[in-house]
């Protein structure tokens, strides 16, 4: 479940449910964000770092920046 996912209704949810479903991962686990720099120990950081060296198990969107701000095909791109 993606963090900024924010359904607005229970369509949205069976929408997100029925992406997922068909979704043919060929990962374990996805991370799309960005660290926060700025404090100790971020977990999004850990997480990242964590992603980048699980050789193949985590696939990870570095969205450091504004890369991931207004496109979703690039957060999707994740799955």
């Amino acid at each position: 479940n993606p963090i900024g996912f924010h359904p607005r209704s229970d369509f949205d949810i069976v929408q997100w449910q029925n992406f997922v479903r068909n979704c043919r991962c060929k990962t374990l686990f996805c991370f799309t964000g960005a660290p926060r720099t700025a404090i100790k120990n971020d977990f999004k950081g850990l997480l990242l770092n964590h992603c980048n060296n699980a050789s193949g198990s985590c696939k990870v969107v570095d969205c450091t920046g504004s890369y991931c701000s207004n496109d979703t095909s690039v957060i999707l791109q994740t799955f």
